[in-house]
């Protein structure tokens, strides 16, 4: 979750599951149970252009991504990211540990990539 503020006039937040793979399987278990949220707040899904990734690369398509006033922050926003938790610790309660030291490898590698890419973005926008 990304949540920015400025001087309390204009927020920006983003809520996802941000997929390192694209193929079916991991979608179907991963990424997409984050539809039910999606449906459940349409207001913070508002479909915004990414000024500096390319969404589809980056995010699923259950994206939560709004510009938003002070005030829905306390309510809808708070209520969206506490839904997304309570997933997140479902999701974790059901996974199971991986033990194949590739499977390891192939994530611990393209969580560094997804980390150098954002800390350019940042760079970028900074």
């Amino acid at each position: 979750m990304d949540f920015l503020s400025f001087v309390q006039v204009k927020n920006l937040i983003l809520m996802d599951f941000q997929p390192l793979f694209q193929d079916e399987v991991y979608l179907r278990k991963y990424i997409h149970p984050l539809q039910t949220l999606h449906d459940l707040y349409p207001d913070l899904a508002q479909g915004l252009k990414m000024k500096f990734y390319d969404a589809s690369q980056y995010f699923s398509k259950y994206l939560l991504f709004a510009k938003t006033d002070a005030e829905t922050v306390k309510t809808r926003v708070f209520e969206a990211f506490k839904d997304y938790l309570n997933l997140y610790w479902q999701m974790l309660a059901q996974s199971e540990p991986l033990i194949d030291e590739s499977d390891i490898q192939r994530i611990v590698y393209l969580i560094r990539v997804m980390q150098i890419r954002c800390f350019l973005a940042y760079l970028w926008v900074v």
